[in-house]
C-alpha cells in the first residue's frame, strides 16, 4: 500500500539564538513539501522533502549585514553588498530531504534513515545526517542499539577577499564573518545502547547509555572551554501514552 501526503502554510513558530533574550521569529515563513509512504507486511519505506522559506532576518545578522552593505566599506570592499546577500536569511530557502526504511518482522525491529539539509543562505552550512538502530524483543525485555551521525556537506571558509591589511576594523569584520561560518557547523557521532522493560501494553522503562563523539559545537549549549567533545550520557526514563 502507499500514501502520499502534500502540505503547504506558513511558520509561526520562535526559536533561541545563543544570545540571551535575543529570539529569532519564523512567523509568516512559507513551509511546503510532500511526503511518500509504501508499506508492505514486514517493511515501511518513507521519502519526504520539505522547504522553508524565511520571512525574516536572523537578528544576530542585522548589525553585520547593515556594516557590509555600507557606502563606506564598499570603497574598500566592492563585493561586501554580494556577501551580505549570501549570509541573509530573509527571503532565503533551506531544504530537508529525508529517506528511511523500517523493518519489522515478530521480535526484530531495524530501522534506518537517511536526511540532508541544503541552505541558500551561508549563514547555515548544509549538513547531512544518518542513523541506525536494531532492537530484538525477548518477551517483557528489549535490547537495542543506535548509530547516528551528523556532519557538514562541506567545511570551507567564507571567501570575501577583503583586504583586511589596510584596517583593523576590516580584519574584524572578516574574522566575524568567519566565526558565523563555523558556529552553524555540526559534527558528531554517537553511540547508544539501551534496554527497555515493558510494564504494560502502554508504558515502559528504558536504560540507555549514550557515548558520544562531537568535534562542532552546534548541537552542544555552553560547552566548557576545555571539553574535548567526548562524553558519556546515561539516562533512565519511564515511557507512557494514554
Amino acid at each position: 500500500t502507499g500514501k502520499v501526503k502534500l502540505f503547504t502554510g506558513q511558520a509561526k513558530e520562535e526559536t533561541s539564538t545563543d544570545t540571551p533574550n535575543v529570539i529569532f521569529s519564523l512567523k509568516g515563513s512559507m513551509i511546503r513539501g510532500a511526503h511518500l509512504e509504501l508499506q508492505s507486511q514486514n517493511w515501511l519505506a518513507r521519502l519526504g522533502y520539505t522547504e522553508l522559506i524565511f520571512a525574516n532576518e536572523f537578528p544576530n545578522f542585522v548589525p553585520l549585514l547593515a556594516t557590509l552593505r555600507s557606502p563606506m566599506l564598499a570603497m574598500f570592499a566592492p563585493n561586501a553588498p554580494q556577501i551580505a546577500h549570501q549570509l541573509q536569511f530573509k527571503d532565503k530557502k533551506m531544504r530537508y530531504f529525508a529517506a528511511g526504511l523500517v523493518y519489522d518482522n515478530g521480535p526484530l525491529q531495524a530501522q534506518w534513515m537517511v536526511s540532508r539539509i541544503h541552505s541558500e543562505t551561508l549563514g547555515f552550512a548544509p549538513t547531512h545526517s544518518a542513523f541506525f538502530t536494531l532492537a530484538y524483543r525477548l518477551q517483557q525485555w528489549t535490547p537495542y542499539l543506535n548509530f547516528a551521525r551528523t556532519a557538514p556537506i562541506h567545511a570551507h571558509p567564507i571567501i570575501t577577499n577583503f583586504p583586511t591589511q589596510l584596517d583593523p576594523s576590516i580584519n574584524q569584520l572578516e574574522m566575524g564573518i568567519q566565526s558565523i561560518a563555523k558556529a552553524t557547523l555540526s559534527r558528531q557521532t554517537t553511540h547508544s545502547l539501551g534496554l527497555r522493560y515493558a510494564l504494560s501494553p502502554n508504558s515502559d522503562l528504558k536504560f540507555q547509555i549514550d557515548r558520544i563523539n562531537n568535534s562542532a559545537t552546534l548541537l552542544i549549549r555552553t560547552p566548557q572551554a576545555n571539553w574535548n567533545g567526548k562524553g558519556t550520557i546515561y539516562t533512565c526514563t519511564y515511557n507512557f501514552v494514554f
